[in-house]
């Protein structure tokens, strides 16, 4: 189970809240330096998972109320509610959180603590603030963002929508000569650029295979992919599709970059993003290929058809359809239907269990491909949680199309 997928597609505080509690279930002891400040929040992030896996409800009540800062503290009837219903279905022993090797960043009386499970794998991370002599749990750090932090440039490069600056980083390969193409990555809910740019592999695929990529930054670590994900961009409407396209014009203004060939791609919420924007600016983009999450919105109504490949690891949370989504195979479906592919799929490549998908007679010579990776996580990239090198397949994919 990942939280992260949980916490997508629940929008109520109680239940984040709850998701944040169950992060630190089924603890292993450690020992700290209550003297030191990161000491001093180990302990309190060691004494909350303590609490909750003791299965003692009033005692994990009690510290939720003692140190959980703001509003949210004062729901304790919805809180213990849920708590006993999460513990009747035996869903705070679901994870394992080694809080050792979590990584803690301090600056003056704030403070950020990022948990991995027992395979290293991210799970959460909190903010936490100070008050008087003691640190105080106040949430996730994308929940509790402020978008005045977005009035001044940053990144390599920015357009300025509404007073704020919607930035990116951009790499461009030595010695292009003719027009390249561009590729856009877009990150994961709660990551940024920086972080997408270094898991997904493109910036090296750019500079043997010629192309420019640029990695956008979402406010508050988040995209507009619909409704449901991902807060804050969701939740406040945040127009990411009028910033992608001033950002697509800049670029194309500045750069000697091929507008036929303007290719997304990106992770979770970034795959999302990428997969609305393929269905609302059509026109605009060439193909699509991303990895580990689906098309959230409805078919716009001046879609034409786009190559799209997705490319989903079976052992993902979201590899299956639930009550709040499609699943990989379902939204593999619905890309067919919006492009008037015929006949049945092919398989048009494999690596043991792994296997792709691909519907080949679609408008306007277009593809519909699902790539599924066999053991394959979230974070699906060969550097990450995918034995496969994925970002080739997805570049394989993408280069083969033209406007």
């Amino acid at each position: 189970m990942k939280l992260k997928t949980l916490i997508i597609y629940q929008k109520t505080t109680i239940f984040a809240l709850l998701v944040i509690l169950m992060a630190c279930s089924q603890r292993k002891s450690m020992e700290v330096d209550d003297k030191t400040v990161e000491g001093q929040i180990l302990l309190t992030m060691d004494q909350w998972a303590e609490a909750l896996t003791s299965g003692d409800i009033e005692k994990t009540m009690t510290f939720y109320s003692e140190n959980f800062a703001g509003t949210e503290a004062k729901n304790k009837e919805g809180m213990s509610e849920l708590l006993n219903e999460a513990k009747s279905y035996g869903m705070l022993l679901l994870l394992k959180i080694d809080l050792r090797t979590a990584d803690l960043k301090v600056e003056g009386d704030t403070a950020e603590i990022v948990i991995y499970n027992e395979d290293g794998e991210l799970e959460m991370d909190f903010a936490l603030a100070k008050e008087g002599n003691d640190w105080r749990i106040i949430g996730v750090p994308s929940e509790i963002c402020s978008y005045e932090d977005y009035t001044e440039p940053y990144g390599n490069d920015c357009v300025n929508m509404g007073g704020y600056h919607r930035c990116w980083d951009i790499f461009i390969p030595e010695d292009l000569t003719n027009k390249a193409p561009l590729v856009l990555d877009f990150h994961g809910w709660t990551e940024n650029a920086s972080h997408q740019r270094s898991i997904s592999g493109f910036e090296a695929l750019a500079q043997s295979e010629g192309f420019i990529v640029a990695w956008p930054h979402g406010l508050c670590s988040s995209w507009n992919a619909g409704p449901g994900c991902c807060a804050p961009a969701s939740d406040n409407e945040i127009d990411d599709m009028g910033f992608v396209k001033k950002m697509i014009e800049q670029l194309v203004d500045i750069y000697n970059i091929d507008e036929s060939r303007i290719y997304l791609t990106g992770l979770s919420n970034g795959c999302a993003m990428a997969q609305r924007i393929a269905n609302e600016e059509s026109d605009l983009i060439t193909a699509v290929a991303c990895m580990s999450l689906h098309l959230l919105t409805e078919i716009d109504a001046d879609y034409t058809a786009v190559p799209v490949m997705t490319i989903m690891g079976t052992n993902d949370d979201l590899y299956l359809a639930n009550e709040e989504m499609p699943g990989a195979v379902e939204n593999f479906e619905r890309w067919k239907q919006m492009n008037n592919c015929q006949g049945a799929y092919e398989v048009t490549w494999s690596s043991g269990k792994s296997v792709t998908w691909t519907y080949k007679d679609c408008d306007n010579q277009t593809e519909v491909a699902l790539v599924n990776i066999d053991d394959g996580g979230h974070k699906l990239y060969q550097s990450e949680q995918s034995n496969i090198n994925t970002t080739q397949l997805a570049w394989d994919f993408m280069k083969k199309f033209k406007k």
